[in-house]
């Protein structure tokens, strides 16, 4: 299984971004300063690590100003998606919806014989089971000595 697509939703500077990415090549991620590159990261960050560090998300610093300001509504809760796929095929969707309160909602829908289910709300346990397989690692580079970085954390394991 891998990943096939992830977007965001009212996370910090994006409000609404959607990423492909295609097997057997690399993930670029490029552009001018302050477009939401590192967002873009902390977000899946947020996705894939929340429950094992509860300072990934925090409304008054994750759901952008003019939401968190503004009237609110149904659609101010931070959203990230992603979509998954097996042998080429996509099989299913997995959603987070990190809410103001710091509570989170998960959802599931399955892609079959071309068409999409509706979204099932999933529990905690059920939404860990689907993505614990894959394991993201987001380490902040601001004036680290990277391959020093690299060697202590994966010692002999590159050898």
């Amino acid at each position: 299984m891998r990943l096939k697509t992830v977007e965001v939703k009212r996370f910090r500077s994006i409000m609404d971004a959607k990423v492909e990415f295609y097997k057997d090549q690399p993930v670029v991620i490029c552009g001018q300063n302050n477009i939401g590159k590192t967002n873009f990261l902390l977000a899946l960050n947020l996705f894939f690590n929340h429950w094992y560090d509860d300072s990934t998300f925090e409304p008054s610093r994750d759901i952008p100003d003019h939401i968190k300001n503004g009237s609110g509504g149904k659609t101010n809760n931070t959203e990230i998606s992603c979509t998954f796929e097996s042998d080429g095929v996509v099989i299913f969707e997995a959603k987070a919806k990190f809410n103001n309160d710091c509570s989170i909602t998960y959802y599931k829908r399955e892609f079959f014989e071309g068409e999409w289910d509706d979204f099932e709300q999933i529990d905690d346990l059920k939404f860990y089971e689907l993505v614990s397989d894959f394991e993201f690692i987001l380490i902040k580079s601001n004036n680290v000595d990277i391959p020093k970085m690299i060697s202590k954390i994966l010692g002999d394991v590159l050898l």
